[in-house]
């Protein structure tokens, strides 16, 4: 019985890499009400309700930050063949052509630099 009451107590403390707080799970109602912080069926409800609230807060901006990672994967995606696009190509020069204004472009030869800005 008394490991119950151990295993059942909030640990605010601990939280994974995330900062993600451990949830914890009431195997025993009556035991978990008998602990000291546990006034009242009220009390305890509304410190659940408030872990259940930061948890959905938790799981909303993780949604979004999915979504958004989502939309810049193409992006990212093209920039890393371009990359590697201009890694095979640095021995030799690049034809190319970029915009000066609305129609007007300029075509272009980059000699070979021996290495990249990012490199």
């Amino acid at each position: 019985m008394t490991s119950e009451v151990k295993d059942a107590k909030p640990e605010e403390n601990k939280a994974n890499k995330s900062g993600i707080p451990k949830a914890v799970f009431v195997e025993d109602v009556h035991v978990y009400m008998q602990q000291a912080e546990n006034e009242s069926a009220e009390v305890v409800l509304r410190r659940l309700d408030e872990q259940h609230q930061k948890y959905k807060f938790m799981e909303q901006n993780l949604n979004l930050k999915k979504k958004r990672l989502k939309v810049q994967l193409p992006e990212l995606k093209g920039a890393l063949n371009a990359i590697m696009h201009l890694e095979e190509k640095d021995t030799e020069t690049i034809d190319t052509q970029f915009m000066l204004a609305d129609n007007l472009y300029v075509k272009a030869k980059i000699p070979q630099q021996g290495k990249l800005v990012c490199g």
